[in-house]
């Protein structure tokens, strides 16, 4: 089947990489998503009621969950291969900042209110920082007549090195890495904006949303870069394609892009039609033809 034959019922169309592109789409029988090569034709798919993600850190591959053997199992988009544990998967749990966050305390009360789970109060961002939540946020006084699921959101991130240092205090509702090693995609009082480990705007805090594509550092790919959603509803705003820097690459008139971490190549949705373009903007192909 032609990714055309069902172009209607496409929810999105990720970044090409390994050939192939990752889809979500729908039809009269529900829910499902896989892959699509430069043709548009579906290589692979899985019904949605299995979960499967494309890895952000190693982007020629997939995630997916196998529920007879209730594990995470790894697609090679390459060789359309399953693998149990790949070793770059398992080299990443054995860094030391990783092992920091998987081994550090949960917390079962938010706000003074007891919750029906536990969580971690620190996230891996990056072999150098960790995000850790707001102690005071999450503990404070137990009279307060708040849900827990509120409260749970309510929570605020800041940024500490391998050492223990506050980098970035916890004000922030996310934190993430960004382009550089010592750049921080952060959200505050309801926009995002970069912000370096001095604590100095690189991107001024004007966006609804900021996602870094930082690649797996393939110089033929557009590593390190940003889409970033003008206006403060996400839902309603076009997007823009900005490099490591701030620089804008693409205008804001899209309402979806996926740059390739392999390839100059960038995955586009604009007036409802699914295209990949250069980084001038070039249409390359359109996504079936």
């Amino acid at each position: 089947m032609n990714i055309r034959e069902i172009i209607k019922e496409v929810e999105y169309i990720y970044y090409f990489s390994g050939g192939v592109a990752f889809f979500r789409a729908k039809d009269e029988k529900g829910s499902y998503q896989g892959l699509i090569d430069r043709e548009g034709e579906i290589v692979w798919d899985i019904k949605w009621r299995t979960p499967a993600m494309r890895v952000r850190k190693n982007p020629n591959y997939i995630r997916t969950y196998d529920r007879q053997k209730e594990e995470w199992i790894f697609l090679d988009v390459r060789t359309l291969q399953f693998e149990p544990q790949p070793e770059w998967y398992t080299a990443e749990r054995q860094t030391p900042a990783w092992q920091m966050v998987n081994n550090a305390p949960t917390v079962q009360f938010i706000k003074g209110v007891e919750t029906m789970f536990d969580y971690t109060p620190m996230r891996h961002l990056s072999d150098e920082y960790v995000a850790f939540a707001d102690k005071d946020r999450s503990r404070s006084s137990a009279d307060e007549d708040r849900s827990s699921l509120t409260a749970f959101l309510d929570r605020k991130w800041g940024v500490q090195d391998l050492e223990g240092k506050e980098v970035l205090p916890a004000i922030f509702e996310d934190v993430e890495m960004g382009g550089k090693e010592n750049h921080f995609v952060v959200k505050y009082d309801g926009l995002c904006g970069v912000m370096d480990d001095k604590q100095k705007w690189i991107i001024p805090r004007e966006y609804a949303d900021i996602i870094c594509y930082k690649g797996n550092g393939d110089t033929n790919g557009l590593n390190n870069h940003y889409v970033a959603f003008i206006g403060r509803d996400k839902t309603a705003s076009m997007c823009g394609l900005l490099d490591k820097d701030g620089q804008v690459l693409l205008p804001f008139e899209y309402k979806n892009i996926f740059p390739s971490p392999t390839e100059k190549l960038i995955t586009v949705q604009q007036a409802g039609q699914w295209r990949v373009i250069n980084p001038k903007g070039e249409t390359v192909f359109e996504i079936g033809k």
